[in-house]
């Protein structure tokens, strides 16, 4: 056998066999290495051992060279950009890399905790928050209780009202150093107030007393009936018809009689007529007639007058309409 035949066989042998092996199959073969034969062996087996581990050292190079991928981060805080170059991490990570430490506050454009990515541009926002406290009053509130026992129009303090007090905590926020926003950030009373009781009379003050239609009216301050059943209140007109007209009940119309919705102010019912205010007086009525305009409920009370002027001057107006009998 040639020498070139051999070196190859032993090339092939010596990656999975110790090289003893080998030796060994040689002296059966009737091959005798000298040690510069044994030397050369050892070489090609060195050769076959680096060859068969060719494809772990590719493989092992490729995932070195996937983890050694790196990103470029410009970060930018007090007016100036820096950049840094990492291997993957979180933006606070690559923002400290960059030698910028955040405040309480400070505040990033990108979410701190997010992976960063090729060029990536954060931005800081230097926040600072300042506390004050301010004192201010509260005002005490008033309840009003009616006594039908005290005159009306009069009235008493029972209990004395007293102001509290509450502290407001504002907070003013910078942003890079300007004021953005004044805002309140606490809101407590240190002293509650005390409330104000004062008591008002409902009792009718009888002014004057008046026989009407055989009733004795005992009438306010302000010309109001004291003593009465009813009473409506509403829009009034005047009505006026020839003489010797009657009315929807029989009744002859005259000053006196007036016109009503029934189903309001039975028919018949004793009235005493004035306007709120007790400027105007149209007096003692009796409900005798109707008309379209009560039934529908325009108008509360029509009142007659016996001549056509009297009804211009009446008008149209808010007027009492008491049930007295």
């Amino acid at each position: 056998m040639n020498r070139l035949f051999w070196k190859e066989f032993a090339g092939m042998l010596c990656g999975k066999r110790m090289l003893s092996s080998l030796v060994a199959v040689l002296l059966l073969c009737g091959v005798t290495l000298g040690s510069a034969g044994i030397a050369k062996l050892k070489d090609t087996r060195q050769m076959g051992v680096a060859s068969t581990d060719t494809g772990e050292s590719e493989q092992t190079a490729t995932t070195t060279a996937a983890k050694s991928e790196t990103y470029r981060v410009a970060v930018t805080a007090d007016g100036q950009t820096a950049s840094v170059i990492v291997a993957g991490g979180t933006v606070a990570e690559a923002v400290a890399k960059a030698g910028i430490t955040l405040g309480e506050w400070d505040e990033l454009s990108v979410d701190a905790q997010s992976v960063v990515a090729a060029d990536l541009a954060v931005t800081v926002t230097r926040v600072k928050l300042e506390f004050y406290t301010e004192k201010e009053l509260v005002p005490y509130p008033t309840t009003i209780e009616r006594d039908k026992n005290m005159d009306s129009g009069t009235e008493k303090v029972a209990q004395k009202g007293k102001n509290g007090q509450k502290e407001i905590t504002y907070c003013k926020r910078y942003e890079n150093g300007e004021l953005v926003s004044t805002e309140v950030s606490r809101e407590e009373i240190t002293l509650q107030p005390l409330t104000q009781v004062l008591i008002k009379g409902t009792k009718p003050v009888v002014s004057r007393i008046i026989e009407v239609g055989g009733i004795t009216l005992e009438l306010d301050a302000k010309g109001q009936p004291i003593n009465y059943k009813e009473m409506h209140t509403g829009s009034a007109t005047a009505y006026t018809a020839p003489a010797g007209a009657g009315t929807s009940i029989g009744m002859k119309a005259q000053e006196g009689v007036v016109a009503v919705d029934p189903d309001l102010i039975p028919y018949r019912s004793k009235l005493y007529i004035v306007s709120p205010d007790g400027k105007f007086v149209y007096g003692y009525a009796v409900a005798g007639d109707t008309g379209g305009a009560a039934m529908r409920g325009d108008i509360v009370v029509d009142v007659f007058y016996d001549t056509y002027e009297e009804c211009a001057m009446f008008g149209r107006r808010n007027m009492n309409v008491y049930i007295i009998g």
